[in-house]
């Protein structure tokens, strides 16, 4: 079984034989559960068991003494999508600075991800669209949009 939920609390423990261990109590908008992270597991995924963490969990259900506990046999970090798989910028480029472009280029690279960046320009010929190349991706993350609207204007995040 493999479910999503965010760590309520950690009790770290050691076993009989020393190994290292740990419950983590996880929770989601229908209730909570204990989770045990035996030692195999928590040596390969350690910094992931911490209060507050949103883990994905692919784990056994554990059914002994009127209680259910997960055994997780793997961890993983939740990492959210963008809604957004590319990033399109409007400029109006009959007001835009010299250099804009080679600025905004270098912002981009400031916050390496996977989604390609498109500039809708307007020139004085129209409408236009710059590709930026395939070594200008982005990680599309609040900063940068933040960053984006100091140099372009508020305009330019559609």
């Amino acid at each position: 079984m493999t479910i999503g939920g965010i760590v309520a609390g950690v009790r770290h423990m050691t076993t009989k034989r020393g190994d290292a261990m740990v419950f983590l109590r996880l929770e989601d908008i229908t209730g909570s559960v204990e989770t045990v992270v035996f030692n195999q597991t928590y040596d390969k995924t350690r910094e992931l068991c911490t209060t507050d963490r949103i883990l994905i969990v692919k784990a056994r259900v554990d059914r002994k003494e009127g209680e259910t506990k997960l055994v997780a046999l793997e961890l993983t970090a939740f990492e959210a999508v963008p809604d957004k798989r590319e990033v399109r910028l409007q400029i109006d480029a009959t007001r835009a600075a010299a250099g804009t472009i080679r600025e905004l280029a270098q912002l981009i690279k400031d916050f390496p991800g996977e989604s390609p960046v498109y500039a809708d320009l307007i020139t004085s010929q129209g409408k236009k669209v710059y590709a930026f190349g395939p070594q200008y991706k982005v990680k599309p993350a609040p900063d940068f949009y933040a960053e984006v609207k100091m140099l372009l204007g508020d305009s330019a995040v559609a």
